[in-house]
């Protein structure tokens, strides 16, 4: 029960936030270190915040549109760090490549799915992190699944 009042405690002050100077910069700080965390050598594979943050996203943002930016922007700059790496002969990954719109819809509908889910219920919250693993972006544009 104390997990339920802290998600949603959190989650009230997260959608009732003013978009103020120091929670952009906040986001700024969440958009840069998800794309830095992406392109970091040695990470787990398999794990990308941008996953966290569109579900998140999605749950809780009024602003739907918004839901929707903060993960594409995140994997943006992320692609685009990586072709820097890429074309400096840095990293064998290249940042843009052939069918990579996939990845980014994938994303999208990782969003999508957290718009179904009640910030208030643990169930919901639950299914809706188990949904997001059956669809999953790829280095190559392909869809992964766990199942």
């Amino acid at each position: 029960m104390k997990l339920h009042n802290s998600i949603t405690f959190a989650t009230y002050h997260l959608t009732n936030m003013k978009l103020n100077k120091s929670n952009l910069i906040a986001l700024f700080i969440l958009i840069v270190a998800a794309s830095l965390y992406r392109v970091w050598d040695g990470r787990p594979m398999g794990f990308a915040p941008q996953i966290a943050m569109a579900i998140f996203a999605g749950s809780i943002s009024k602003d739907k549109r918004f839901a929707f930016l903060f993960p594409v922007i995140s994997m943006l700059i992320s692609d685009i760090l990586y072709q820097v790496l890429y074309t400096q002969g840095l990293s064998s990954i290249k940042g843009f490549y052939g069918g990579q719109w996939v990845n980014y819809l994938l994303i999208a509908s990782v969003t999508f799915i957290g718009f179904f889910i009640n910030k208030n219920k643990i169930s919901q919250i639950v299914a809706g992190s188990f949904a997001q693993l059956c669809v999953k972006p790829s280095r190559h544009g392909t869809i992964n699944t766990r199942f």
